[in-house]
């Protein structure tokens, strides 16, 4: 069988530009086919076999953007101890623990403390407190749902123990790579007990949070919260407080801590005419406290 010449086409023309396996594909059809209609098919085959002979995609366009990493849990222990000799014989413990985890759905913190101070070898301060709180955030809105629990005991208060819950919204006003701003606002209430006391307290809560990153070494933050009573008109709690965090060495994760705290109750009435031994702390609206103690960062 004498071999039909056919005119350059388009197909003659992939074939001398393809390489040696594409040649070998296709040279059947073209070289020993006499019929139009061979031909016709052998270059509709040649066109389902390009899509399977282009390079393939990169793994890099095919996989799906990684999520980003998770936040972790950032651990801090602190121990202050404070020591005065002289007139008076003094001396101060204090203890704390705090955790806080953050991603873009959730914001958790806890913070708890132990305090202990005597002086002239009497025991003159024993409490602690325990405080966690949870926050709800709302993806591309600033608004956030709350849940607040705390537990305090202390030996020289009228009570022994009190347990506050609070639930309810709140806003962050602004936050960026130094500053982090929220305020909420909730409803909540307190179970206070002791040995004459035992008062359950319906609360509304308007609070203030404020993060201020100073530098890479330094960082101050305050917290403040306003608990008006809801069942005697004109009395409420107020709790604040302040730290200011100094990094001392990035290797070993040590920093300096300086804390105030401040306690208000406007329910509480001061007694005239108090014996000279009495516990002044009972009957004063004011528990100021402070603390400078050397924290890790676990």
């Amino acid at each position: 069988m004498q071999l039909k010449k056919f005119p350059p086409t388009l197909a003659c023309q992939l074939l001398a530009t393809s390489n040696q396996a594409l040649q070998n594909l296709i040279l059947p059809f073209i070289c020993f086919s006499t019929n139009k209609r061979v031909l016709t098919a052998g270059i509709g085959l040649l066109a389902s076999y390009l899509p399977l002979m282009s390079p393939p995609a990169s793994s890099d366009e095919l996989a799906p953007e990684p999520p980003p990493p998770p936040s972790e849990w950032k651990h801090q222990v602190e121990l202050g101890l404070n020591s005065a000799s002289g007139n008076t014989e003094a001396m101060s413990l204090h203890t704390g623990y705090d955790a806080n985890y953050a991603d873009q759905e959730d914001r958790w913190k806890f913070s708890s403390a132990y305090d202990r101070s005597k002086s002239d070898g009497k025991l003159t301060g024993n409490l602690f407190f325990s405080d966690l709180k949870k926050e709800w955030l709302w993806p591309d809105y600033p608004w956030f749902s709350f849940l607040q629990g705390r537990y305090d005991w202390n030996r020289f208060k009228e009570w022994k123990y009190r347990l506050s819950l609070s639930s309810g919204i709140g806003y962050q006003h602004f936050k960026n790579e130094a500053w982090d701003v929220r305020t909420r606002l909730g409803l909540g209430g307190n179970l206070t007990r002791g040995d004459d006391i035992d008062v359950s307290t319906p609360e509304l809560i308007l609070a203030l949070d404020l993060d201020w990153t100073i530098s890479e070494k330094e960082a101050f933050e305050f917290t403040t919260a306003f608990y008006p009573d809801l069942k005697e008109k004109g009395e409420y709690r107020n709790l604040s407080k302040i730290n200011w965090v100094i990094k001392m060495a990035e290797a070993n994760h040590l920093s300096i801590k300086l804390g105030l705290s401040n306690e208000y109750n406007s329910a509480i009435q001061g007694q005239e005419g108090e014996s000279e031994g009495a516990d002044s702390k009972n009957t004063e609206k004011n528990d100021f406290a402070y603390h400078l103690s050397l924290a890790w960062q676990l």
